[in-house]
């Protein structure tokens, strides 16, 4: 079994990196639709992702995405309302990227308790993959964010999320103030493509680490492991040049 490609790539800044970013997404987008109908684009809360948003909703990006037969998911939520500051789902509804007239958005919804949050959203997604009964969904593109903890999406280290196996979404135990619904590492495993979108000087050490190969115990590094051995998953890495600083 080989390592999986990871494509790094060193942008100016952080709208140089939401440029490539959509730039990516456009050419896997075109390939989606052409060879099964539809792409499937799994959304990130922080900040970088934000810049990114704002592009998509952007006129310069009118032609970026084929809207009309693209869902968007969300890798991962806060269990708050919609309204709350910490909502990933508020912050991308704030920079008009919702606006798009998109196939179908699918909301992970924080409101409900966290445990039947993570049900309703399972129960959700494997609607959308029926075949997918004994396995786990092929998500064609999942942003990903990178904490300077090494977390991503909602996986945290240590947490009991990064040993689930055959869930699709769980519930974490709380970070940072709140419990969360996240895409178990599984289905983050399975995507045709993971873009890690990382810019700032904070982001430094833990890049470095991650690319390293020296950080099995992060989970951002456990997705550069070969884990389910797919001949098409691909990761690429979009990091600014502050953030590339330690590489």
């Amino acid at each position: 079994m080989t390592e999986p490609p990871v494509d790094v790539r060193i942008e100016a800044d952080a709208e140089a990196v939401a440029v490539k970013a959509a730039q990516v997404l456009t050419v896997v987008a075109s390939a989606a639709v052409s060879e099964r109908g539809r792409f499937v684009l799994a959304l990130s809360g922080g900040s970088t992702p934000v810049t990114l948003y704002r592009f998509l909703a952007s006129s310069a990006a009118d032609a970026a995405l084929p809207w009309e037969r693209t869902h968007l998911i969300w890798g991962d939520e806060r269990c708050v309302p919609v309204d709350d500051a910490q909502s990933n789902w508020g912050s991308a509804a704030s920079t008009g990227l919702l606006g798009r007239s998109w196939c179908a958005v699918h909301r992970m919804v924080g409101e409900l308790p966290p445990e039947e949050g993570a049900a309703a959203y399972e129960a959700e997604l494997r609607a959308l993959w029926p075949g997918a009964a004994e396995t786990v969904p092929r998500v064609d593109a999942v942003l990903l964010g990178l904490g300077t903890d090494g977390h991503t999406a909602s996986l945290f280290p240590r947490s009991s999320a990064l040993a689930e196996a055959t869930r699709w979404v769980v519930a974490t135990e709380p970070q940072f103030g709140h419990r969360r619904l996240t895409l178990t590492l599984p289905v983050l495993a399975a995507a045709r493509l993971l873009v890690f979108l990382v810019a700032g000087r904070e982001k430094a050490a833990v890049a470095a680490r991650v690319l390293s190969g020296d950080a099995s115990d992060l989970p951002s590094a456990r997705l550069l492991e070969p884990i389910l051995g797919l001949d098409d998953h691909r990761i690429v890495w979009l990091i600014d040049q502050e953030a590339a600083a330690d590489l």
